[in-house]
């Protein structure tokens, strides 16, 4: 150490490669740890570096310095330090030899206290344990071992952190039982779209984009082949994701003539007594055929328990007269109803990817305009049980 070292990482996708290649040229390493799946952490001598990066090509792996030394300077001024030297370097001695042993083991991973006691069982009888030598343990033999002969382990991972033993004990999982014709399933089309894309994580898919399907369609089949004999299948429960362009449509017309009101002038004024819930007609209603009432005017009458008082109201004749609207103005108008009644229709969340309108003139002049809104969405939904004649 006194001569330099480096914190090294190694990248790749068997990192222990790079270790038996460094045990095979004689490279020391220490502190190594596992960082991840495909990275290992380690220090060596500075001396060591460019052989340790040979030794990484070799395994097709990165090496990437994090750390250099720097205790060339440092290491100078020990020397006109006696006395600390010496400390140093029996401290050092003493690490060293400190350092050929096992202090611990830890285990750790998602398992059980009978598990952890079953792999400490087997450790034992590889005769792993505190005060091993390093020198003696051999990490893939430990993890060959406890993958083969520990009951509920899948895989074990060893590493050495320090001057412990580190073991990673990754659980083994119990594969699903196999489904039934009773307890399989389909994903069918809710509504007719046209398939923008499928993707089965489950089953075999039934449709491809571009595909036009109805209410019922199968979409993905909760079977598939096993092997090349034909009629030969399993069963399962069919996941995945189905998208479908969906078009949802809304229709209105506007006239190019209609009718509309204005007033024509005369007036007629009606007067009517409250006396609490009590209306009193003091004024004949108008005759008009169609009025429009103006603003009420209350004038109190006496003061008395009940509220009495005298509404005075205005009404204005309406009369009918023919307008005329261009082509444009009633599409326009027509389109913006359409549209409304079209996005009434869309399932919330959804958002509109195309918009496509329709208009004609009919006999009668009115514009009859559809407006069609294209939304991408889920159309599958899951039924059961799934149909079990065989795939052809």
């Amino acid at each position: 150490m006194i001569s330099g070292y480096a914190m090294i990482r190694v990248d790749g996708m068997a990192p222990e490669r790079f270790i038996d290649h460094c045990r095979r040229c004689g490279i020391p390493l220490w502190f190594v740890k596992r960082v991840s799946r495909v990275s290992i952490s380690a220090c060596l001598p500075f001396s060591a570096l460019a052989k340790a990066e040979q030794a990484a090509k070799a395994a097709r792996c990165n090496l990437v310095v994090e750390q250099p030394s720097r205790s060339v300077r440092f290491r100078q001024s020990l020397f006109k330090r006696k006395a600390l030297l010496l400390s140093l370097t029996a401290a050092v001695l003493l690490m060293g030899a400190a350092s050929r042993f096992v202090w611990g083991v830890n285990v750790t991973g998602a398992i059980t206290p009978q598990m952890k006691e079953n792999v400490f069982q087997t450790l034992e009888e590889l005769s792993i344990m505190r005060g091993t030598r390093w020198a003696t343990i051999d990490s893939a033999a430990i993890e060959n071992r406890l993958r083969l002969n520990t009951q509920g382990v899948q895989m074990a991972i060893v590493h050495r952190n320090g001057l412990f033993l580190e073991l990673e004990i990754i659980p083994a999982v119990e594969p699903p039982e196999w489904e039934t014709d009773q307890t399989a399933c389909d994903i069918v089309s809710m509504r007719s779209a046209v398939i923008e894309s499928v993707i089965a994580l489950e089953g075999t898919p039934m449709v491809k984009p571009g595909d036009r399907v109805l209410p019922g369609d199968m979409l993905i089949r909760g079977t598939y082949r096993r092997g090349e004999e034909e009629g030969k299948q399993r069963f399962v429960r069919a996941k995945g994701s189905v998208m479908g362009r969906v078009s949802y449509a809304g229709q209105a017309g506007a006239a190019l003539q209609y009718q509309s009101f204005i007033t024509s002038g005369r007036t007629a004024v009606v007067r009517t007594l409250v006396l609490g819930s009590l209306r009193i007609p003091l004024s004949p209603r108008p005759v008009f055929d169609r009025a429009e009432a103006g603003v009420e005017t209350k004038t109190s009458v006496g003061g008395t328990v009940i509220p009495v008082y005298i509404s005075t109201q205005v009404h204005h004749e309406l009369v009918p007269i023919t307008c005329t609207r261009t082509y444009e103005q009633a599409q326009t108008l027509a389109a913006s109803i359409a549209r409304s009644r079209a996005m009434a229709q869309l399932p919330p969340g959804t958002e509109v990817s195309q918009e496509r309108v329709v208009s004609e003139l009919d006999k009668d002049g009115i514009v009859q305009t559809t407006v069609f809104l294209t939304v991408i969405m889920e159309i599958g939904s899951v039924r059961e049980p799934v149909l079990t004649d065989p795939i052809l």
